[in-house]
């Protein structure tokens, strides 16, 4: 074997060694003693039974991956691309269930119930099960109660994870055969969670824990695992809308969805995150590219939307005005005249002030006002739990990349390696994204925003990635045996997920 991907491959799998070492050999802190930690999973005696049935799910997602391949070949119609992406939508979807279950007890489904059920590691359910208020009071009041100025989960988010849990419980109690149907489809571990986070509603007097509220939950967990499994696609039309081979885009998606921490920290919304971060990118880009309003409007929308879940979605915002920096610097022969770009900026921004200003006339809230509230509180965490700004800088690094996997994290940090090194003379697209993507992550990091939890509060930039691992997989197709290689790295990276998944929980669960 030669080639950077062969070195990829070597460097992935020894640091891969080096890092399950730490986590499974040692009692290291996963993190900073004090401020924050990561526990360890404890696997049971029926672990190796787990990771034997692991293997027919594994290998699915793999021969799904080496058959897209052969499909893809050449110069495939957008048939033969949809039907290979349809694949591996449902491989990646066996797989995270797959996976899940293997892990040790607490860290397998159910841990959805827990998470979701209790305010100290969600709240969005709870308040939404104690209020009773019509949607107007919820709307009118819900600056009076950002004001409280809530520091975790609920002071720190804007209204749509309250406004989509709201709507679940509605449609499971507008449809109760429906919402039945589908807590049939959960597995047994889910229930016997449930049969405990039910028992203890009953004996601190909260509102009955029935199995109604119960597919709440389980539709929640389905709706973050959907969205997962979809960013598949915005992922792959952004490396093939920069013109990057097929076949590169294809394993770049292969090799992302087994990141591990997608599956370490469902059924949070966080991993949810990864679908509308990538389809912003993948709207931005399109604007550009095909100097397009209408493009540049549906970005505006996306980002309205997304960021009524979370004011995390800014540096998506941010990545794609350098984006606009870079093109009006660089001036791609196919590109948008200074002009169009003014344009295509200033729609988009009258787009999502329009939106925001018929939402206040509509039903009282001025999000501007609720933003700036939850930025206020979101600061305020750092005075109640401090943080060693210095030491996170060192530690969030790492961390992120071992959240990565760290085949994905080599190729990655390539193909961010790649985009910065043609810069000064490229003209191309895929290079101008790929730096516009790498230097908001640089940026993000050196601000020292996260002092900590980057694993789970970057999960949204885990597909832009899985961008770079396409612009480096892009670089080394062609060498011979690289088909090889580029199957190699997926096992290794798809068995380093797994061991790192059954080595770390993801949650403190204190019901």
């Amino acid at each position: 074997m030669s080639g950077h991907l062969a070195r990829c491959l070597w460097g992935g799998g020894l640091l891969s060694l080096v890092a399950l070492g730490i986590i499974w050999g040692t009692s290291l802190p996963l993190g900073i003693p004090g401020e924050w930690t990561w526990e360890r999973g404890f696997p049971g005696p029926d672990a190796p039974w787990n990771a034997i049935l692991l293997v027919l799910p594994a290998a699915f997602l793999v021969g799904t991956l080496a058959g897209g391949d052969r499909l893809l070949a050449g110069s495939p119609s957008a048939g033969r691309e949809a039907l290979a992406l349809t694949g591996l939508i449902l491989a990646g979807g066996v797989w995270f269930f797959a996976v899940q279950e293997s892990a040790p007890v607490g860290q397998r489904h159910d841990k959805v119930p827990f998470v979701l059920y209790y305010p100290n590691s969600s709240g969005y359910y709870f308040e939404m099960r104690r209020r009773d208020e019509s949607l107007d009071a919820f709307f009118r009041g819900y600056a009076d109660w950002m004001r409280e100025g809530d520091v975790l989960h609920v002071g720190t988010h804007p209204p749509g994870l309250f406004l989509l849990f709201r709507g679940i419980m509605a449609a499971c109690e507008t449809f109760p055969g429906a919402a039945g149907a589908v807590l049939e489809l959960a597995p047994e571990s889910f229930h016997e969670a449930s049969d405990v986070v039910a028992g203890n509603s009953l004996s601190s007097g909260m509102p009955s824990f029935d199995p109604r509220q119960r597919a709440v939950l389980w539709l929640a967990y389905l709706v973050a695992v959907g969205c997962v499994v979809l960013t598949i696609i915005p992922l792959y039309l952004t490396l093939r809308r920069v013109e990057l081979n097929p076949m590169a885009a294809w394993w770049a998606c292969g090799l992302w969805i087994t990141v591990p921490s997608l599956a370490i920290f469902l059924p949070k919304s966080d991993a949810a995150f990864t679908l509308p971060s990538m389809l912003l990118v993948y709207c931005g880009v399109s604007a550009l590219r095909r100097r397009s309003i209408a493009w540049s409007v549906a970005g505006a929308v996306v980002l309205w939307l997304a960021m009524q879940f979370s004011l995390a979605f800014l540096p998506v915002a941010a990545a794609l005005f350098l984006l606009v920096g870079l093109v009006a610097w660089k001036r791609p022969d196919d590109g948008p005249t200074l002009r169009e770009l003014l344009v295509m900026v200033g729609t988009g921004a009258a787009a999502f002030v329009l939106l925001s200003v018929g939402l206040w006339a509509a039903t009282g809230l001025n999000l501007a006002e609720v933003w700036w509230l939850n930025y206020r509180n979101h600061a305020g965490f750092y005075g109640e739990y401090p943080r060693t700004g210095w030491l996170w800088r060192v530690v969030n690094p790492i961390e992120f990349a071992i959240s990565l996997g760290l085949p994905c994290a080599v190729l990655a940090v390539s193909g961010a390696a790649t985009a910065f090194r043609g810069l000064p003379t490229a003209r191309d697209w895929s290079t101008l994204v790929a730096a516009a993507l790498a230097t908001t992550m640089v940026l993000l990091w050196l601000s020292g925003k996260n002092s900590g939890e980057a694993a789970r509060l970057w999960l949204l930039l885990t597909p832009w990635c899985g961008y770079l691992v396409g612009i480096a997989i892009g670089r080394g197709l062609g060498v011979s045996g690289s088909r090889g290689v580029l199957l190699a790295l997926t096992v290794v990276q798809t068995a380093g997920s797994a061991v790192t998944i059954w080595g770390i929980s993801g949650f403190h669960l204190k019901p």
